[in-house]
């Protein structure tokens, strides 16, 4: 406990040790005006002590001299002139100036402050102290630099890094004005769009951190950063941090959503797509799985803004830059048939358009020794009860007729070549040769 005294006690002793020094550095410094409370002492003459103040035309007055100007000086230069003057009737007299109260003055403290207000401070006082005496800065809203207004002249002083660079003295009438951070404008697809208060020499990447970066429809390729009206287009090296495009206040950035395309008919996911402008048709078609096995590439249809468009993939149709809104109809250009019965390969067929009976037959591999060609069946579209029967051929020659015998087929027909059931002559001679020699060994025995 005792020892926990005499540390306090020292440590209490160090502090009035260290405040005198400073109030001490600070006097010999100071510049004496009108409302400082000044003690005079002349060493060895007790009558000569005074205590003044000074008045406000900055004079004072003293034994034997009578009145003197001390506006400007510091109590050093005042002593050196007080002996000076002593000296006509004083033999080397010794003078000691103090200042008993410091004079105040006023000074206003606007902007981003706890408190902004008027202040009644001392005459040594500086410009961090007088943001301390209104409440200290705002952190989230104060800039770094603020100014220091005196007689009509402004004097910019850096706010944000403490002890560092010069700390302004203050005098009566000074007005500290600490201005709000440079406000800009985030609207489109960021995370967090809104009005956000950055430091200076903010870049863009940076701010687009602070608002939750973009989200996956935000077309970079049409950012635009809007500054005074005017829009300046933005590139990846503004969005990378390596543009050096720095932010000012007002600014507005706007991150548009990627145009909204929509893909219907025959791809392999059709549906609505959000895609970056200047997209083509075929980048679209990839991003949707491409083109189906029966897709017509020749005839897809482009509608935009109320108008269409047919387009030829084979044809650079392909190449033509989709925007926002545009809808892609990709029809159906193959039509799938069945072949079935007495071909060499049955089984379903993707035929182009206006493929006839005969061209299913073919893809199918043509039709068997056993097909019969004067009855092939057609169902349209599946159904059974649809049937027609085309004779195509005569024996085993297939086609022979009218083009109107052999008609285009459509979606889901089903072509049957049936089972010939006439005698076929050369089995039957086989088998008859077989019978003879059969019959020639038994009977000859």
């Amino acid at each position: 406990m005792i020892e926990k005294t005499q540390k306090l006690a020292k440590t209490a002793a160090l502090s009035i040790v260290i405040f005198t020094v400073t109030m001490g550095c600070i006097a010999s410094q100071y510049k004496l005006g009108p409302g400082d409370n000044l003690r005079i002492g002349v060493w060895g003459h007790e009558d000569l002590k005074t205590e003044t103040i000074v008045r406000p035309d900055g004079m004072i007055s003293f034994p034997l001299i009578g009145d003197c100007s001390v506006r400007g000086l510091t109590p050093q230069e005042l002593a050196a002139d007080l002996e000076l003057r002593l000296a006509t009737y004083i033999k080397r007299p010794a003078v000691t100036v103090s200042v008993q109260q410091f004079r105040q003055i006023q000074v206003q403290v606007l902007g981003e402050v706890a408190r902004p207000g008027q202040y009644n401070l001392i005459a040594t006082s500086k410009a961090s102290q007088a943001i301390a005496a209104a409440g200290g800065l705002l952190g989230d809203r104060a800039a770094a630099t603020a100014s220091l207004t005196r007689q009509g002249k402004t004097i910019p002083f850096a706010v944000d890094k403490p002890g560092q660079g010069e700390d302004l003295s203050l005098e009566d009438g000074d007005l500290i004005h600490v201005p709000t951070k440079p406000q800009v404008t985030v609207l489109g697809e960021v995370a967090r769009p809104g009005l956000y208060l950055i430091d200076k020499g903010t870049r863009l990447s940076e701010l687009l951190a602070q608002a939750g970066g973009t989200t996956s429809l935000a077309d970079q390729g049409q950012a635009q950063l809007i500054r005074k009206g005017q829009g300046i287009p933005l590139t990846r090296a503004h969005f990378s941090g390596q543009s050096k495009l720095e932010l000012l206040d007002k600014d507005t950035l706007f991150l548009p959503p990627m145009p909204q395309i929509v893909l219907r008919g025959e791809v392999a996911k059709p549906g609505t797509y959000r895609l970056p402008v200047g997209t083509t048709v075929f980048t679209a078609l990839a991003l949707a799985g491409d083109l189906t096995e029966k897709a017509d590439p020749k005839q897809i249809t482009l509608s935009r803004q109320g108008k269409t468009q047919i387009l030829d993939l084979t044809a650079g149709g392909g190449e033509i830059q989709l925007l926002s809104d545009d809808r892609l109809e990709i029809p159906r250009g193959r039509r799938e048939v069945l072949v079935l019965g007495q071909v060499r390969t049955p089984g379903a067929y993707l035929l182009p358009p206006l493929s006839s009976v005969l061209d299913a037959i073919a893809l199918a591999g043509g039709t068997t020794d056993k097909a019969q060609t004067e009855k092939i069946r057609i169902y349209s579209k599946g159904d059974l009860d649809a049937e027609k029967v085309l004779a195509l051929g005569q024996d085993r020659l297939l086609f022979e007729g009218e083009l109107r015998v052999n008609p285009a087929l459509g979606e889901g027909d089903i072509v049957f070549v049936p089972e010939s059931r006439r005698l076929d002559w050369m089995k039957l001679g086989t088998v008859l040769g077989v019978f003879r020699i059969l019959q020639e060994i038994f009977i000859g025995k």
